[in-house]
């Protein structure tokens, strides 16, 4: 069965018990919610599993909005704004997105305010128009949110590929969020951007570090920005647009001479102190011309 959840009444309801770290500050225990899709229309839980993935991306942010010491309130207003849109049949749009689609669109959401005599509920007007703006989180938050959104593109790798995937742009958050502050993440600014490259430009006139090195850095950053701001529909600014850093040199690898590889590395008795597996797969790079982690990692 797909990660939290159940049957019950013949519908798939999402079930989610509140995680220790966050027990302190979220004292429902257990999070329930229905996906309203019933099981006899979704057997195999396809549908309701990216409801519920959709209701887990957001509990997320709101415990971590809490523990960034944001209010409940805060938190919770996007969600009630979008429970009562789906109590009068509609989805939850945001009022910017909303204004990007058809008049009929519109149209629709007005007319059901008028059927169901609720014109002057201020509530279901802002509920239906999108005026609750989705909760954004902390700007030191940006690789968990991108590594969430992202479990896909990963799911291959390596634990040792992962490790290093999970690590750099780890690194590059914290940099970041040094040189930024840690904020809000719909707060950054194109000034937050350059001033980020020029530090790394003053590393590189120090000559702590290399120019291929900060645009490896800054590239990361702006590709987790532009995935959340996507899938979050935060309309992000473009902050390192135009700001990659000039003077990169590619240095490549100079190879070993054919007579050193032959009678030094390959030579009769030299990898004795190798057990079998490394040997094999010292002689198939040899061979091939593969990466020592694409042998490592072929799949049977």
């Amino acid at each position: 069965m797909p990660d939290f959840l159940t049957r019950r009444h013949g519908t798939w309801q999402f079930v989610r018990r509140v995680p220790v770290e966050f027990a302190k500050l979220d004292r429902r225990g257990v999070v329930k919610h229905s996906t309203r899709i019933k099981i006899a229309d979704d057997r195999s839980g396809r549908r309701a599993e990216r409801v519920a993935q959709q209701l887990n991306e957001q509990l997320e942010i709101f415990w971590k909005g809490l523990a960034n010491g944001r209010r409940a309130d805060q938190l919770t207003s996007y969600e009630a704004a979008r429970q009562r849109t789906r109590s009068l049949g509609f989805e939850y749009i945001e009022h910017e997105e909303l204004l990007r689609q058809p008049p009929e669109a519109r149209l629709q959401r007005l007319e059901a305010l008028v059927a169901k005599g609720l014109a002057d509920d201020s509530g279901a007007r802002a509920a239906l128009f999108g005026a609750e703006k989705k909760p954004a989180f902390m700007l030191s938050a940006l690789f968990t949110e991108y590594e969430m959104m992202t479990k896909d593109e990963v799911r291959d790798l390596s634990p040792d590929q992962l490790r290093i995937w999970r690590n750099g742009r780890l690194r590059a958050v914290e940099r970041f969020v040094e040189i930024a502050s840690d904020k809000p993440v719909n707060e950054i600014t194109e000034e937050d951007g350059i001033n980020y490259c020029e530090w790394w430009r003053g590393r590189i006139i120090a000559g702590e570090a290399e120019p291929k090195t900060a645009n490896k850095d800054i590239g990361q950053l702006s590709r987790m920005l532009k995935e959340v701001s996507v899938r979050r529909r935060l309309n992000l600014p473009d902050i390192f647009k135009g700001l990659r850093l000039k003077g990169e040199i590619e240095r490549p690898r100079v190879p070993y001479e054919t007579e050193f590889v032959q009678k030094r590395l390959l030579a009769k008795g030299a990898l004795d102190g190798l057990n079998e597996d490394a040997r094999l797969v010292l002689y198939v790079v040899a061979d091939t011309g593969l990466r020592p982690s694409e042998v490592v990692n072929l799949q049977l």
